[in-house]
């Protein structure tokens, strides 16, 4: 919660263009994302600012892909929250709290599968049709957030994939059983040599938090908790618009109650696409550093 003198303070500075921080209206806050930091991990990052530090870990084993999607590897996404990052938890006992932070994490997992995940080649993951695959778990330790919390995490997961590393593998021909199918046991893998990474086309899209204030004439990008805040209010609108590596809308997503101008949305989509495509550029341009 934020004071009535608060919120006066920042609908002045927004209605003015003048944000706290000094930032414009469309600039985002420094970020360091650093690659690699979980030796255990298959791909890994740390993603670092003065307000934020979320950690991000792929870890991938062999499995057998599912019935409806055979052809598809499978991705499964855990959301884990540091002690302070949810402070309106102190209200419950420790049960409570536990049960509490749970079920948020499984609607920020929600949202990372609808929002990230969405134009994600998991085809890429399929080591042979029907048979096997890889199974990818995206692990998400968030210890400090200010503001939008998917944002930072779509940010993590592309800078995660980018850092996976797997081994080239193929399957041997099936065997036969006794009555002409095949086994129920996995079967095993032959290692080719050489690694395998994601292709840049086929990434996890990222995500840009949009503020829309003073009756849909401003737009703030990349918010604070204070400024959030302010956006899911009934006056104003707080929307995430998710955009992969070629400036296409994967996603779009409604925070709060307050209701927006339906001739403003594309205003909304064109300065999440700009910042989405800013974003995604720095992003390979970190990948080609690594090669």
């Amino acid at each position: 919660m934020i004071s009535e003198s608060e919120i006066l303070y920042l609908n002045d500075g927004i209605n003015q263009g003048i944000r706290a921080d000094g930032r414009t209206c469309d600039a985002i806050r420094p970020m360091d994302v650093d690659l690699g930091i979980v030796p255990t991990a298959n791909g890994s990052c740390r993603i670092r600012s003065r307000t934020t530090d979320i950690y991000v870990a792929i870890k991938c084993d062999i499995g057998k892909p599912s019935v409806e999607k055979p052809d598809e590897g499978i991705i499964n996404v855990a959301v884990e929250f540091g002690c302070s990052v949810l402070p309106r938890l102190q209200d419950f006992t420790g049960r409570q709290a536990v049960l509490e932070a749970d079920a948020f994490a499984e609607v920020v997992a929600d949202h990372v599968e609808s929002l990230c995940l969405k134009s994600l080649d998991r085809k890429q993951f399929c080591i042979e049709s029907g048979r096997c695959c890889w199974v990818a778990s995206i692990d998400i330790l968030v210890e400090r957030i200010d503001g939008s919390l998917i944002d930072p995490i779509s940010i993590g997961i592309r800078a995660a994939l980018m850092d996976l590393e797997l081994p080239l593998v193929a399957l041997p021909p099936p065997e036969d059983t006794m009555d002409g199918g095949e086994t129920s046991m996995m079967p095993k893998v032959d290692l080719l040599g050489g690694l395998w990474k994601l292709t840049s086309s086929q990434m996890s899209a990222v995500c840009v938090s949009i503020g829309v204030f003073n009756n849909n004439s401003v737009i703030l990008v990349d918010m604070d908790r204070m400024e959030e805040y302010l956006a899911k209010s009934r006056e104003n609108s707080l929307i995430t618009v998710s955009v992969n590596d070629q400036g296409d809308v994967c996603g779009i997503h409604k925070w709060g109650i307050g209701t927006i101008d339906p001739f403003v949305i594309r205003d909304v989509v064109s300065s999440g696409i700009k910042v989405g495509r800013d974003i995604s550029q720095l992003m390979t341009k970190l990948g080609s550093n690594l090669t």
